[in-house]
């Protein structure tokens, strides 16, 4: 926090900044685009994340996004970790996040999130980014929905950083969790409808 406050204006608009069109990058559609897969946007669910790149052009595309989508908060994230603290990387991840779901190359239409957010969870906060990983990965086991699967393990996140993280990374993480939910509310209708698709 004191980094946060000692910072100035300036300094922190240009973090924003860079942190935002790190995030807006759309992998999604240049990885699906390199290997000659119809444009997410038009396919599935619409979206330009991993999830649906794995439905429309399959389990190497779907990776591949996942892989760039993380990479490009885990990166910027790590570097304003090692010169500012976990506070200050939290609030450069969620900017990441915010270009990765509302990039301005795209008319602000982007992905969701998750793979943004366990990007930032790895470079930030490690400890609270394996337990999220375990219980993505048991989750999906069982039930085969991303969504599922990504947004119990982000509420834990949420939940376990006010025990163990410092106040503005727990509050970055809780802003974090509510916008993924909102991006997520398509997936919550259809999972309440049992229309959601299974991976």
């Amino acid at each position: 926090m004191q980094h946060l406050f000692s910072l100035g204006i300036v300094n922190f608009i240009l973090i924003a900044l860079i942190s935002y069109f790190c995030g807006s990058i759309p992998f999604g559609l240049l990885v699906s685009k390199s290997f000659g897969t119809t444009d997410l946007r038009t396919r599935g669910s619409g979206n330009i994340g991993a999830t649906n790149a794995w439905r429309v052009g399959g389990k190497k595309i779907g990776l591949l996004t996942f892989f760039f989508d993380t990479m490009k908060s885990f990166l910027p994230v790590l570097v304003f970790k090692y010169l500012f603290g976990t506070g200050l990387a939290a609030l450069a991840g969620l900017f990441v996040i915010i270009g990765h779901m509302f990039p301005v190359w795209l008319s602000f239409k982007g992905g969701k999130g998750v793979a943004s957010m366990f990007g930032l969870l790895f470079a930030a906060t490690p400890q609270t980014a394996i337990i999220s990983a375990l219980i993505w990965l048991v989750t999906f086991k069982k039930f085969r929905v991303s969504a599922i699967a990504s947004l119990i393990a982000i509420s834990i996140n949420s939940i376990v950083s006010f025990f163990i993280l410092d106040l503005l990374t727990a509050v970055v993480y809780l802003f974090l969790l509510l916008l993924i939910i909102s991006r997520h509310m398509d997936n919550i209708n259809r999972l309440r409808n049992n229309k959601e698709s299974k991976l």
